[in-house]
């Protein structure tokens, strides 16, 4: 490590790619000052840095493409940690008796010796960024995750990705309603939202689900749906009205 030596470090939970400005002894201390990807220096003990990426920039050049840089980098490691599979690393050592992982050992199991630098961060921000199969014990160690909990998750995701699709055929149906009513039959599971809307619009603030109801709009109008998106919160109780089953645009 060098100046000029691209680094990762963790800050706040996640891994940061910086460049060495220079590094200082003491005499008990070594200090590294870095440039982070976000254009802002730091000073950080030399233990905090976890990886040398083995890649040099010029320091000379304007901030900004320093931080491009560093940015474009990032991107490369993010690509390489999509094709890691943690599943597979996980089911090849779920069985041995060793409580804790560095994380270069994992990437060693990963990766042949013609990887690039940029192959070995990306197992580290696969191991931090994908954390269903194992979980970190210390800085830089890694255990692996029971089978319940992992099948717990799994569930959950199985559940959350449901609920999204619901959702998102709700909105679809919703929108094309408002564009054009018609009897067309809700898709399953639209009564629960259709409720929702009709009790805001109905009660306003003394409305019991009105948190639910105003989570709903709000995921509405984030998706970028054009008509749903005029509604707004203001605006629902005008546009709209119960009748029978449905919700249909007032008229006007």
């Amino acid at each position: 490590m060098q100046s000029g030596s691209v680094v990762i470090y963790r800050e706040h939970g996640h891994l940061i790619l910086g460049v060495v400005q220079k590094i200082s002894s003491s005499s008990d201390t070594v200090r590294v000052e870095l440039t982070a990807e976000d254009g802002k220096k730091t000073s950080l003990t030399q233990d905090r840095i976890m990886f040398d990426c083995k890649h040099t920039l010029a320091l000379a050049g304007p901030s900004a493409e320093l931080k491009k840089q560093l940015q474009s980098l990032h991107e490369q490691i993010r690509s390489a940690a999509q094709t890691v599979d943690l599943k597979e690393l996980w089911e090849l050592l779920r069985e041995e008796t060793t409580e804790a992982w560095p994380w270069k050992e994992l990437a060693s199991l990963v990766l042949s010796t013609q990887d690039t630098p940029i192959a070995t961060a990306g197992v580290l921000e696969a191991l931090y960024g994908q954390n269903l199969y194992f979980k970190e014990r210390k800085a830089g160690e890694f255990t692996l995750r029971d089978a319940k909990s992992i099948e717990e998750v799994l569930h959950q995701q199985q559940r959350e990705q449901e609920r999204v699709h619901a959702q998102e055929g709700f909105f679809a149906w919703l929108e094309a309603q408002l564009a054009e009513p018609s009897a067309a039959t809700p898709p399953a599971g639209a009564d629960r939202y259709l409720d929702l809307i009709k009790g805001l619009a109905l009660h306003g603030e003394l409305y019991d689900k009105r948190a639910q109801a105003l989570k709903l709009l709000d995921e509405i109008i984030k998706g970028g749906k054009p008509l749903l998106g005029r509604l707004g919160h203001a605006a629902f109780d005008d546009l709209t009205r119960p009748k029978g089953d449905l919700l249909v645009p007032r008229s006007g």
